[in-house]
């Protein structure tokens, strides 16, 4: 099946993605769910841009067959890393005590972060500019915002399930975008 799926995912038709996106989903969502305790929602958030990150990497031939795992245990692997990246570290930095926040960075490796990051968020929102409305309004919105999909269904008066199908196909139009102009985030 894996070796079928890859192959699916590395034509990229329309229609094949959006099966591998349902095939993969449930079981993700029971994966990041009972291994972080955590609600359906912070689960869904997650899922577009695990699913996106392993269609890019197939697609820029940064996975190739045959793979060492699954392509189910690849994106819960991914999900794992957003999931502590998105959630979890955040809060243990806010957890730290100052004397050892002020121990663990570099001064000047900060500055170089600040203006890498700079340089990122200037090349973001011209990709935000260039790939236009809803996506713009909605990727904002989610990532900027921090708006909760129900917020933003309501807002939108779009359904919960369709506005993460959207989220998801504005990141891979972003993606492209990137690609095109040769980016690198």
């Amino acid at each position: 099946m894996d070796a079928e799926s890859f192959e699916r995912l590395e034509k990229g038709s329309e229609q094949d993605l959006r099966g591998l996106y349902q095939l993969y989903f449930q079981p993700f969502i029971r994966f990041i769910r009972q291994t972080f305790r955590c609600t359906s929602e912070r689960a869904m958030d997650i899922y577009p841009e695990a699913f996106s990150i392993l269609y890019f990497n197939i697609k820029k031939g940064k996975l190739k067959p045959p793979l060492k795992s699954t392509i189910q245990t690849y994106i819960n692997s991914t999900g794992w890393h957003l999931y502590h990246r998105r959630y979890l570290d955040k809060y243990q930095r806010d957890k730290m005590p100052m004397d050892q926040l002020e121990d663990r960075f570099d001064v000047k490796e900060m500055a170089d972060t600040a203006l890498l990051q700079q340089d990122q968020a200037v090349q973001v929102k011209r990709m935000l500019d260039t790939i236009g409305e809803p996506c713009k309004t909605m990727l904002m919105e989610i990532y900027f915002s921090e708006t909760t999909y129900k917020d933003l269904s309501l807002q939108m008066n779009i359904p919960e399930v369709t506005l993460r199908k959207r989220k998801f196909d504005c990141l891979a139009r972003m993606r492209r975008l990137f690609d095109e102009f040769k980016l690198d985030l």
